[in-house]
């Protein structure tokens, strides 16, 4: 198993911060809260994508889980997986402006889906607009 953290944060007072290795439970919201000079994040091949010169920051993991009818009048109940993780977003604010890095995490299906596994979808919306025109909360 890869133990290398999801991500590193290097504030502009030069200390560090490591995330987990774990995209349940990144990290993210255990950072301090001081001014980043730059943050890597760890990519699916294990190469890094590096942001750095942005006002503020955000990262977030959006995931789904899957529903199954239980019949009868039980209604609809959860499976006890874990959720599936689908995207990793990593964004800077800049002069209002927020640019998302959207990394696939999961293989679409061939000649099917648009994304597949690793695949990066680089956006800008205003601030507030940024994941399905609503705003985002978690930002450092």
């Amino acid at each position: 198993m890869n133990n290398l953290p999801i991500f590193s944060i290097i504030f502009t007072d030069n200390t560090c911060f490591n995330g987990t290795n774990n995209y349940f439970d990144t990290g993210w919201r255990a950072a301090p809260y001081k001014p980043i000079k730059r943050i890597f994040l760890k990519l699916l091949d294990n190469n890094f994508l590096m942001l750095q010169n942005y006002e503020k920051y955000n990262f977030f993991v959006e995931g789904t889980i899957d529903w199954m009818r239980v019949g009868g009048k039980k209604g609809i109940e959860t499976l006890k997986e874990k959720p599936k993780i689908e995207y990793v977003y990593f964004m800077g604010l800049k002069n209002g402006i927020v640019t998302s890095y959207r990394i696939t995490m999961y293989n679409g299906e061939a000649g099917k889906d648009k994304f597949r596994m690793g695949d990066f979808t680089r956006r800008e919306y205003k601030l507030g607009k940024e994941w399905n025109g609503s705003p985002t909360t978690g930002w450092r």
